[in-house]
Formats: structure tokens, sequence, C-alpha cells
């Protein structure tokens, strides 16, 4: 593929990802101001989707950096990566677990939900790059 195919690949990646953040944030949002109102966040729920857009991005960016040098090793490659995100997702995530306010299980369910939501995204995106071995 060239090196346009390879530039339009990864603007509709982006694009993808951009939308589907969109969508999850409005129903999550949506979700929490209709049956959690009044339930404290630990992280706001626009700051998680920023977090993980921009994650989301990130491994994007590398895996179409790899695959431009050999699509051999993109599927290494994503599994590393995604290795580091869950690392990191944890970081994030150690507070909301070591808080013993028993009001946390929306906080916790949603920490999951995310950072299951964006990682079916980057597996989808990542088939796609590994099934356009041209």
């Amino acid at each position: 593929m060239n090196n346009f195919g390879l530039k339009k690949e990864f603007v509709v990646s982006t694009k993808i990802i951009l939308v589907l953040a969109l969508i999850g944030f409005m129903i999550d949002f949506s979700i929490y101001k209709l049956l959690f109102p009044e339930q404290a966040l630990h992280y706001p729920i626009f700051i998680l989707f920023i977090i993980f857009t921009i994650m989301s991005f990130s491994i994007m960016t590398v895996l179409n950096i790899i695959r431009k040098k050999n699509i051999d090793y993109v599927g290494y490659t994503y599994l590393m990566i995604t290795f580091i995100k869950m690392i990191i997702a944890y970081l994030f995530l150690k507070p909301i677990l070591n808080n013993s306010t028993e009001n946390q299980i929306f906080d916790k369910a949603n920490f999951f939900l995310i950072f299951i939501y964006f990682l079916i995204i980057e597996t989808l995106l990542t088939i796609r790059i590994l099934n356009n071995k041209q």
C-alpha cells in the first residue's frame, strides 16, 4: 500500500475513534444523569473519555507507523501496547478501588466499561489493519 493509502487509512481510523468516543460519551453521560444523578465520581466521565480517546489515538498512530515499516509486527505491537495501556488504566483505577465508600459501584463499573469499550474499538481497528496487508 502506498503512502497515500496509509494516510487515508489513518484518517479513517481517527474518525472512527472520534465518532465512537462521542457516541459512547453521550450514552454513558445520559445513563449517569438519568440513573445516578447524585453519585459523586472520582473522575468525571468526560475526563475518562478524553484519556482513553488519547490512548486510542496513540495506539493507532504507533500501529500505523509499525505497519508502514513491517506489517508482520503489528499484532505483537498491539499486544505490547495494550499491556502498557492496562498498566496505565490500573494506575488511574487504583484510587477508585481504594475508596471505601459503598456508593462507588457505578464509578468502578463505569471505569471498566469505558476501558472495555475502547479496547473493543482498538481491537476492531487493529483487525482492520491486519486484514489490509496490501
